[in-house]
């Protein structure tokens, strides 16, 4: 190349300083034509480890790559990784596994050095939502005069959109009974049963599903209408069953009905006094003395060892006391006196020749008289 060279300047050199300015730039032309031009990029690693954000345990078999692509690799038993010769540059780390929120780590590759880079992972849902607290409708809050029986209804919804699921609680202002309807889907329930004259509270909670926490409303009262002044207090048939009821007036137009369809409850006897109905109830094969205020609520089962008995069940009866504190009742050809809580049952009579006598109940008052 050099001779070359020498007879290309040599040829120049006769035609003056401008050819001369020409053969350096010819030269400088060939000389980078032939040179290959050698480029070294300096590489770094990663390493790192992939942990729970709330227990800071290990995770296994995460998936780590990186933006821009290089490798991509997957973390041992103990959580770790390593990705190495990574060209020098500013990348995004990757660790991704199903159930596990995707994570993210900007870091800058040195030449020669190791990057360290802890994931700390969470669960899919760890940014979903709770339910917003549900609002409470109808009955509107302090109602009065409500019926027995009604219907609760809310609104509620999601911020993420997911299907809800809701239980209500009602509780009264009498006991320390509560009223639970859970895993409900819609947003009405209806509600029977309820006692008159009585004050109930009642909250929503709404749960998505996702969250552990269910989301409560506020608490809403409301007052059912005050117990009917009822004069007739009666029995008559409801399919195989006698059935209790009252009524203001004779014509049956306001009937409450007091005992249940479900069970056979008849002979009605009211005490002015403690304003309670006492009556008879079939329990099994026996009959036995019940009691229960004049709405129907709160039913008390009064007789239990001894049963009341007789030959003809239509002639059965009983008695209270005036106070009463007491009543009296036959089983076969025995008169017993009972308190009208179900403590000191005790026989008061008891005819000569073994034969019921049903006009026993008359010649004896509640005290033995």
């Amino acid at each position: 190349m050099l001779t070359m060279m020498k007879k290309h300047y040599n040829t120049y050199k006769k035609f003056g300083l401008a050819t001369g300015i020409g053969f350096v730039l010819m030269l400088f032309t060939m000389v980078s034509c032939n040179d290959d031009s050698i480029e070294i990029t300096p590489f770094g690693n990663v390493s790192g480890q992939v942990v729970m954000a709330s227990t800071f345990e290990p995770l296994e078999n995460v998936k780590i790559s990186t933006n821009p692509a290089t490798s991509t690799t997957f973390t041992d038993a103990e959580g770790r990784f390593l990705l190495e010769d990574l060209p020098e540059e500013n990348y995004s780390v990757q660790a991704e596994q199903e159930g596990l929120l995707t994570n993210f780590e900007g870091i800058t590759v040195v030449a020669g050095t190791t990057v360290e880079v802890v994931f700390e992972m969470q669960v899919a849902t760890a940014n979903n939502r709770p339910p917003d607290a549900p609002v409470l409708l109808t009955p509107a809050n302090n109602a009065t005069e409500q019926p027995l029986e009604l219907d609760l209804i809310w609104s509620a919804s999601d911020p993420d959109g997911d299907t809800m699921t809701f239980t209500v609680s009602v509780k009264n202002d009498k006991n320390d009974d509560e009223i639970l309807f859970e895993q409900l889907t819609d947003t009405v329930q209806t509600i029977s049963g309820l006692t008159f004259g009585t004050k109930y509270f009642w909250q929503v909670a709404a749960n998505d599903g996702v969250n552990t926490q269910s989301t409560q409303s506020s608490v809403s009262v409301f007052t059912t209408t005050a117990i009917p002044e009822n004069r007739f207090i009666y029995a008559r048939q409801v399919g195989n069953n006698s059935v209790i009821f009252s009524n203001s007036d004779a014509d049956g137009a306001e009937e409450l009905q007091l005992s249940s369809s479900n069970t056979n409850s008849w002979r009605p006897r009211r005490n002015t006094v403690t304003n309670r109905i006492a009556f008879l109830q079939s329990v099994g094969a026996q009959t036995h003395v019940f009691a229960m205020d004049v709405d129907g609520s709160d039913v008390e089962q009064i007789t239990s060892s001894v049963a009341v008995a007789g030959f003809n069940p239509e002639e059965l009866d009983f008695s209270w006391s005036k106070s009463g504190d007491q009543l009296l009742y036959p089983n076969f050809d025995k008169l017993y006196r009972i308190n009208a809580d179900g403590s000191g049952l005790t026989q008061i009579y008891q005819t000569t020749d073994g034969s019921p006598e049903p006009s026993a109940l008359i010649r004896y008052n509640a005290d033995g008289s």
